[in-house]
């Protein structure tokens, strides 16, 4: 997943199935924001339900190591809407629009509960 601004585009994406790390790719944008003199990218993402913020997750990039790709941990699995800026000297030069980014597992564990006793059942059987 990705976005696309007047610096150009940049790609987040999941670095493998069954991890919660989000690789941050710059190496499109790495001439533009060096000429622009932007020193620090800002990623913000937050996992919502309805209108209500549940988990936001914000993470500064030093741009000053001058690496093509950044890793985050999202920590949770799910949908996260991502907003990314860069900054020159705190201050907010550019922001990408908001995008998704779907971090996702090979196999969950769902399970219907009503009431309190059969979720005392179903954690006890993850145990065994």
């Amino acid at each position: 997943m990705g976005g696309q601004n007047e610096i150009g585009s940049i790609c987040l994406a999941q670095e493998r199935i069954d991890d919660t790390k989000v690789k941050l790719d710059l190496s499109g944008i790495r001439g533009q924001l060096t000429e622009r003199e932007i020193d620090t990218i800002l990623v913000k993402a937050q996992m919502r339900y309805g209108e209500s913020v549940r988990q936001e997750i914000v993470e500064t990039v030093d741009l000053q190591e001058n690496l093509d790709t950044y890793t985050f941990d999202f920590v949770n699995f799910g949908k996260h809407y991502v907003t990314v800026s860069c900054q020159k000297e705190n201050e907010t030069v550019s922001v990408w629009n908001e995008f998704v980014v779907g971090i996702g597992a090979q196999e969950y564990n769902i399970a219907y509960l009503n009431a309190t006793f059969p979720v005392v059942l179903f954690t006890l059987s993850l145990w065994e």
